[in-house]
């Protein structure tokens, strides 16, 4: 076999070998959710508040409409943040919508359960993202007593990180808006202006949801 022929061989095993890899080349995470956020925010003006609740990563596109489209966003998930929490951020706006994957008629949980009404569904193109990895530390911050040895992190991450794998994705994301009556009784019940989250507060949710 000649140096040639060798050292094509070895060219070919190792694109093969890295076919999974080389297919991040060209990957643009999230290519197109761009106009699925703008089509989300058109829904809302400066006098509303969209609280994003979650536990699949809907909530993770909250964000980008507050920094985008100066769309008005609190994103939250169970275990919820304290009543007096969500007082002061609904206080300064007409309406209130609850941004979800909960599809009706399931109940969409937490504080206003019963008081919303189902508004529309938006849906999302088809988009690929990079596998979520499953070496989460931020489990530890939230809740420090759960962190027992650094083997966890050793067991967490140990091969998950980074990911080399595309997932296609796709969000349906239901909209609901909180009725207003109640929305008003909720802050007159519980909005404090003396409230104040201190370096000596454990959790930002630490009633959970009742």
């Amino acid at each position: 076999m000649s140096r040639r022929s060798f050292s094509l061989i070895l060219v070919i095993v190792f694109l093969v070998s890295n076919l999974p890899g080389m297919a991040l080349l060209n990957h643009v995470d999230g290519k197109g959710i761009l106009n699925f956020e703008k089509e989300v925010s058109a829904q809302f003006t400066s006098g509303d508040l969209v609280i994003f609740w979650d536990r699949y990563g809907f909530e993770d596109w909250g964000p980008p409409l507050f920094f985008l489209y100066d769309t008005n966003v609190v994103y939250d998930r169970i275990p919820a943040f304290d009543k007096q929490i969500y007082a002061m951020f609904m206080k300064d706006y007409q309406n209130v919508y609850i941004a979800t994957s909960v599809e009706p008629p399931d109940n969409i949980g937490g504080y206003f359960n019963e008081h919303v009404t189902f508004v529309k569904t938006i849906t999302s193109p088809n988009f690929q993202v990079l596998r979520d990895s499953s070496c989460h530390l931020v489990r530890f911050a939230v809740e420090p007593d759960t962190f027992l040895g650094y083997y966890q992190i050793a067991e967490l991450c140990a091969g998950n990180n980074p990911e080399t794998r595309l997932s296609n994705y796709k969000i349906r994301l239901n909209i609901y808006k909180v009725d207003n009556n109640f929305k008003d009784e909720f802050i007159d019940t519980y909005f404090d202006k003396d409230y104040r989250i201190t370096s000596k507060t454990r959790y930002l949710f630490p009633g959970g949801v009742d």
